[in-house]
């Protein structure tokens, strides 16, 4: 019995030690790169996503305004462009057709400003 206890003990010793030692490993041998990264450098599935989350924030509250600063914090060039690209990577890959109902909403919005 008290072989088996020592082999226990043993064991957990050897548990804790690697938990340990793989912390270490982590933070501070090869710790985890930090990426900065911008909203431009985004796939067009995201920026989809996004400029769909504006279109929706736009059609509850109307403001014109703060839908451009909202796009403009994702891409710096023209919204229109960029709301063009989202509706038609959205139509290829067949967003529901209230989601584009209302991403095409923005776009006349900005068009007709």
């Amino acid at each position: 019995m008290k072989r088996r206890s020592i082999r226990f003990f043993l064991f957990a010793i050897a548990v804790l030690v690697g938990i340990a030692a793989g912390i270490f490993l982590g933070w501070e041998i090869i710790p985890a790169l930090q990426a900065h990264s911008e909203p431009h450098t985004l796939s067009i599935d995201y920026k989809t996503d996004y400029v769909l989350m504006i279109s929706e924030l736009y059609h509850q509250d109307g403001d014109l305004d703060k839908a451009l600063a909202r796009l403009t914090y994702l891409d710096e060039s023209s919204p229109a462009r960029m709301i063009e690209a989202a509706v038609q990577y959205a139509d290829e890959i067949a967003y529901d057709s209230r989601d584009l109902q209302l991403m095409l909403m923005l776009f006349s919005s900005v068009l007709n400003r």
